[in-house]
């Protein structure tokens, strides 16, 4: 299938245009330095992306700021209580106020890939909490 925008040949251009990118000079070492990105550039952002990207997992799901979703989700079952509002109710809303601190929290720290990272780790404390409690 054709591409909409074909890349332009010496023979698809006018002669006149052929003409004038014939007289533009080539710098040898740009050349270079072009085809050794071509080449190269791809895995060395990726592997840049997967460092910063790992980087950001480690410095969220470390961070002891998670452990305010905790207090909050606690804080939220509590003061349910005191409100009189039926026990499954304040246990939801509270691991409702739970993920929200820790996505939020986590978004703060590592930005979008901390938002997930503090909603994995939410989870997965209550997958322990479930396992163990």
């Amino acid at each position: 299938m054709p591409s909409k925008h074909p890349v332009p040949t010496t023979s698809s251009i006018s002669k006149p245009t052929a003409d004038l990118l014939n007289q533009i000079p080539v710098n040898p070492e740009r050349q270079a330095a072009r085809m050794v990105v071509r080449q190269a550039g791809p895995k060395v952002l990726l592997e840049a992306g997967c460092k910063t990207a790992a980087k950001t997992v480690a410095r969220t799901a470390a961070s002891p700021w998670l452990l305010v979703a905790d207090g909050a989700e606690l804080g939220t079952e509590k003061l349910c209580q005191c409100f009189d509002v039926e026990p499954q109710t304040a246990r939801r809303a509270g691991k409702a106020v739970g993920l929200a601190t820790s996505v939020g929290v986590g978004a703060a720290v590592g930005g979008p890939v901390g938002a997930g990272v503090g909603a994995a780790v939410w989870g997965i404390g209550e997958v322990i909490g479930k396992i163990f409690g």
